[in-house]
């Protein structure tokens, strides 16, 4: 079965074995920061999420040049990072911005556009799109900070939550748990040991 990890930016990942995973996998934010090198780099939130454009732009760089496939989002991203043959560029909307609560806020997948509410919705649906039969998720928390003290972005466990209620009633394939702890009880949970 084509199974794809979509890696989260979680805690557990500090303790989770990456270097043995034996499918291919999907990774985002930070991850450069872990000796570990994804199958995919996947990044989709606006430059200035992290503090400033030029770090965002620089860790973006580090994956190019490591020669993983990456995944951004087309328009300025394409004027500023420049054309290399390991980028895809792919459309998305514009749904990060909103709360949970807002009635903009993402209530359905609607691909093949590609949403961009969270880049580990982003990396499930890109996944769904590049033909795989299974999603398995790692380092998907929900709950703590992440796994690089740096990264202060806020974990919000209500927005996300929901997202991923979305994913299982949207998805077409199915899609586990393997996170080591955490609160994403979505889906089923499956052991690591076995990826």
């Amino acid at each position: 079965m084509k199974t794809d990890i979509v890696i989260g930016n979680g805690e557990s990942l500090k303790r989770t074995p990456l270097p043995k995973l034996r499918h291919d996998t999907f990774g985002c934010n930070r991850i450069h920061l872990l000796p570990f090198s994804p199958t995919y780099y996947v990044r989709v939130e606006p430059p200035q999420w992290d503090g400033t454009s030029q770090s965002f732009y620089d860790e973006c760089r580090i994956h190019i040049a490591n020669g993983e496939k990456c995944i951004f989002p087309d328009g300025d991203w394409q004027t500023i990072l420049g054309d290399h043959p390991n980028i895809e560029w792919i459309k998305t909307c514009h749904h990060f911005k909103y709360p949970h609560t807002s009635p903009k806020f993402p209530r359905a997948w609607h691909l093949p556009y590609i949403c961009d509410a969270n880049t580990v919705i982003t990396m499930m649906q890109i996944a769904v799109l590049k033909g795989y039969e299974r999603i398995v998720l790692v380092g998907c928390d929900l709950e703590g900070g992440h796994f690089d003290l740096t990264d202060t972005g806020v974990v919000e466990t209500e927005r996300l939550t929901r997202l991923h209620e979305t994913a299982k009633r949207d998805c077409p394939i199915p899609i586990y748990n393997a996170t080591l702890g955490g609160r994403l009880n979505v889906y089923e949970r499956i052991d690591i040991a076995d990826l």
